[in-house]
């Protein structure tokens, strides 16, 4: 038998018992509550496959790099907006659910579009692609590193409105204490939310995604995001 076929075959056997003493690390994007949500799932389902996961704290392009280049395993989640410049990482198909991106502004208004905001100044997170077709529709725009400066320099005047999730927007808003920034209704989109691995763990992304798309048919996924949609939101009332 060649080395070749010897090392496949010994892949194809041994691959589920490596991955059972494995540890995977995922980067998580800093000051996004919304990381949480997909955090507390994916422990919840990496938990069938015995794998333990491990989280690396980072800003949003940092985290994007690290996971592009293999230093960490993967994303918890993230848009597909990702996709286009990032070859090296795979999709699994099964989402672990929606984010409500609104518009969070210093007037309690109603959302008609974006063209009617263009006048204001935007604010936004440095490396989060889907930030970047919303760009040309604002005069003035500004890029911070985390989220909590998005809203301080909104609470401080220096810019009027961003866009963000619903559930992490109220959240940080909640626990910084700040007040005046609301999010407007109607969303202005609904995205669906993905966790992306490194190709290296190519062979990992069917068996992730059959233990998500099982937890899914059940209903425990549903289940498992509003328990932690609830959790997130009680750790700051």
């Amino acid at each position: 038998m060649s080395k070749q076929v010897f090392i496949s075959i010994f892949c194809i056997f041994w691959s589920p018992l490596l991955y059972s003493a494995q540890e995977l690390t995922l980067s998580k994007l800093k000051d996004l509550p919304d990381q949480f949500i997909g955090e507390y799932i994916l422990i919840k389902a990496y938990a069938h496959l015995g794998i333990e996961l491990k989280f690396n704290v980072l800003p949003a392009s940092r985290a994007l790099r690290y996971a592009q280049e293999g230093i960490v395993d993967g994303e918890i989640q993230r848009l597909t907006a990702i996709e286009a410049s990032s070859p090296t990482l795979i999709r699994v198909p099964t989402s672990l659910g929606p984010l409500d991106s609104c518009i969070f502004f210093t007037k309690n208004t109603k959302f008609t579009a974006l063209k009617d905001f263009g006048d204001y100044r935007f604010v936004y997170v440095r490396g989060i692609k889907s930030f970047d077709p919303l760009l040309p529709y604002f005069k003035e725009s500004h890029v911070v590193n985390t989220q909590g400066q998005v809203w301080k320099m909104i609470s401080h005047g220096r810019a009027d409105l961003t866009s963000a999730g619903r559930i992490g927007g109220l959240y940080q808003l909640k626990k910084l204490g700040i007040t005046g920034i609301y999010p407007l209704d109607p969303p202005r989109e609904r995205y669906a939310l993905y966790h992306y691995l490194h190709e290296k763990h190519r062979s990992l992304v069917p068996r992730i995604n059959e233990v998500l798309q099982k937890l899914s048919k059940t209903g425990e996924l549903q289940k498992l995001r509003a328990e932690a949609i609830d959790k997130l939101l009680s750790s700051v009332l």
